[in-house]
C-alpha cells in the first residue's frame, strides 16, 4: 500500500513539474525515441482511500522519480555489445551530465515544496 502511495504522489509530482519529457536518441529498449514518457492522471479511477492523502497539502511521502537519461549501467552495456569498454573517465562523464541535468530541476522541485534528498545515475537516471 505504501509503494502504491508513493507511486501515486510521484505521478502526481511529474505532472505538477509540467509538461512531458521526451525521450532522448538512444533511449533504452522498450521506449521509443521522441515519444512521451508519462501522461496525464485521471482522477476518476483513483481509489477513492487514496484521495485524503492526495488532498492533504501537509502530508510529505519520500517518492523516487525515474527521470529519462540513460545510466551509466545502460551506456556501459551497450559499449560492451558493440566489443568496447567505457574508460572510467567516459563512465564518469555520463554520470556527471545525468547529474547535472538533476540539479536542473532542484529550483523547480523546491517551489513544489519537494527536497532533493539524493541522486542517482549508475543503475537508473532518477531522484529521490
Amino acid at each position: 500500500m505504501r509503494r502504491l502511495l508513493a507511486s501515486v504522489a510521484a505521478l502526481g509530482l511529474l505532472a505538477a513539474l509540467g509538461s512531458p519529457v521526451n525521450a532522448a536518441p538512444g533511449t533504452p529498449a522498450g521506449l521509443v525515441a521522441g515519444a512521451p514518457t508519462f501522461g496525464s492522471i485521471d482522477v476518476s479511477k483513483i481509489d477513492p482511500q487514496l484521495l485524503p492523502f492526495l488532498l492533504d497539502p501537509t502530508r510529505q511521502a519520500t517518492v523516487m522519480l525515474e527521470l529519462t537519461g540513460t545510466p551509466v549501467s545502460l551506456v556501459e552495456a551497450g559499449a560492451l555489445n558493440r566489443g568496447m569498454i567505457l574508460s572510467s573517465l567516459q563512465s564518469a562523464t555520463v554520470r556527471s551530465a545525468l547529474a547535472v541535468a538533476q540539479d536542473a530541476l532542484g529550483p523547480r522541485l523546491a517551489t513544489l515544496g519537494a527536497t532533493m534528498l539524493g541522486q542517482y545515475q549508475d543503475a537508473y537516471d532518477g531522484i529521490k
